[in-house]
């Protein structure tokens, strides 16, 4: 299905490209502003959270209840995303361009904590339960996975090429702040769970005109990022309940970002002074 999607704005770009005549590619007005401001991007990501879990399990011959209380603070192992997305301008200022990001962002990140799983009883030399056993080492350096696609939305102060949208102009800088609405899904060796929140981040990058315009972009969001709440156990046995979390404290991403029309910006020159 993405891949689908993929061929079909390939296929549009491709046919919006060739629409325009070389006069109009050559004084950079083939093109609306609205796909001159699109970007897409690659992303590495780092996701910091906290993990809860409390696993009961009651004895099969009374009302005994034994319980594993974890509370571990981690850092994912790994993290990668794309994004797309354009922004809308609101007022000029001089040479500088205040607008409204907005973006598409997928992350997926892999974690590495300790997810009890009900392995056995421990008895005494009686042959009597006295406690539970739990297994909390998998040996594959990862327990979880989780997917983020997020829609950022910010409030941007533009610099240099994006705010003049010139051939001319071969720098760029943006700096922002907005609110960073997300859903997740989490699963691990024993639970699993949804989380939504909205969360605010700040961003911040610089780029350069190279035949198309290439931006380097650093961003945090910050505050409680609920990559899933009130997780329930998908597997154990009959008597056991376990209720679990994994809640953000941040995550923290650089991307390459690159914006394919961006060869066809404005040619500042006395042909186009009338416009």
């Amino acid at each position: 299905m993405k891949s689908s999607l993929l061929k079909k704005i390939v296929a549009a770009s491709v046919l919006l490209i060739a629409s325009i005549s070389p006069s109009q590619a050559q004084f950079g007005v083939g093109i609306p502003n609205f796909f001159k401001r699109f970007e897409l991007g690659y992303s590495y990501a780092i996701g910091f959270a906290t993990y809860n879990s409390v696993e009961r399990v009651k004895n099969p011959n009374n009302e005994t209840v034994y319980e594993n209380n974890i509370k571990e603070n981690v850092r994912s192992k790994f993290g990668y995303g794309g994004l797309m997305g354009s922004y809308i301008p609101l007022k000029r200022v001089g040479n500088s361009l205040m607008a409204i990001g907005v973006n598409f962002q997928y992350n997926a990140f892999l974690w590495d904590y300790t997810t009890p799983v009900f392995q056995n009883w421990v008895t005494n030399e009686n042959g009597e339960i006295t406690g539970a056993y739990y297994s909390d080492d998998f040996g594959l350096g990862f327990s979880s996975m989780s997917i983020q696609m997020a829609v950022p939305v910010s409030l941007d102060f533009k610099f240099g090429a994006e705010a003049t949208l010139q051939k001319a102009a071969k720098f760029t800088g943006t700096i922002g702040a907005g609110v960073y609405p997300s859903a997740n899904m989490t699963v691990d060796f024993d639970n699993g769970g949804f989380g939504f929140g909205v969360s605010p981040f700040v961003k911040g990058e610089i780029g350069i005109k190279g035949g198309i315009l290439w931006k380097l972009r650093a961003q945090y969001v910050m505050g409680r990022i609920p990559f899933y709440t009130d997780g329930n156990s998908i597997g154990g046995l009959m008597g056991s309940s376990n209720s679990s979390e994994l809640i953000g404290k941040g995550v923290a991403s650089v991307s390459l970002v690159f914006m394919p029309f961006s060869w066809n910006f404005r040619e500042d020159g006395w042909w186009n002074w009338h416009r």
